[in-house]
């Protein structure tokens, strides 16, 4: 039986449909072998541009620290200064006289540290005596050794001095106990406070200024 139209038709669509499928297979096979198969873990990433990560350490922590304790501070020593502007003594003269701050007080005092064997204590003398008598009620004049007082009183006899001398007593304070060089001449004004201090020998005209600048009135405070 010969087939029909309608069924002619129907073949050669089946055939056509089947050559296209076989086409298409044929098509996907050699796509297939022209790209390399990726495996899951890259995705559609080239296999050469995926770089493992390094593997990470875990951060050490280190331990607990102590907060650091501050030594401890001293406290503070009050400053002694060198030469304290109000010097403490206490003298005995030679002659009896009992010499302090305040019998003194009222009249400015040149306290002059020196030694019978000293050369320019000896050239300062004569001017400390001629200042103590051209101003008698207001400069006393004071001659401290640390001789013996047999050695100063052996000078003495032939040296006529007008002012006391004194054998140095032990232990005395500043600014008297910090003497390293003589003669050296402390000059304290009329209220007992230290206004200079003269190392060396001096002529009378340098001891009669150096009394007229402790006797004159501070200068105002700026």
């Amino acid at each position: 039986m010969q087939p029909t139209g309608s069924k002619v038709v129907k073949l050669i669509a089946m055939s056509v449909a089947g050559l296209a499928v076989l086409a298409a297979s044929i098509l996907f096979a050699m796509d297939m072998q022209r790209t390399p198969r990726l495996s899951p873990a890259t995705a559609s990433v080239p296999l050469e541009t995926v770089v493992t990560p390094a593997p990470i350490a875990p951060l050490a922590i280190p331990p607990a620290i102590p907060p650091a304790i501050p030594p401890a501070i001293p406290p503070a020593k009050p400053l002694t200064p060198a030469q304290p502007n109000t010097p403490q003594y206490a003298f005995t003269a030679l002659d009896g006289r009992e010499l302090t701050p305040a019998t003194l007080k009222g009249k400015v005092a040149f306290i002059d540290m020196w030694a019978t064997w000293c050369a320019p204590c000896r050239a300062t003398i004569p001017h400390l005596d001629k200042l103590a008598l051209a101003f008698p009620d207001d400069v006393v004049v004071i001659g401290v050794s640390k001789e013996s007082k047999s050695t100063i009183e052996k000078f003495l006899v032939s040296n006529k001095i007008h002012y006391p001398m004194v054998a140095a007593p032990r232990g005395m304070t500043k600014p008297f106990s910090l003497v390293t060089t003589i003669p050296t001449i402390f000059v304290i004004r009329r209220d007992g406070t230290l206004a200079q201090t003269l190392v060396g020998s001096h002529s009378f005209n340098q001891l009669a200024q150096a009394f007229r600048s402790a006797d004159s009135p501070a200068a105002p405070a700026r």
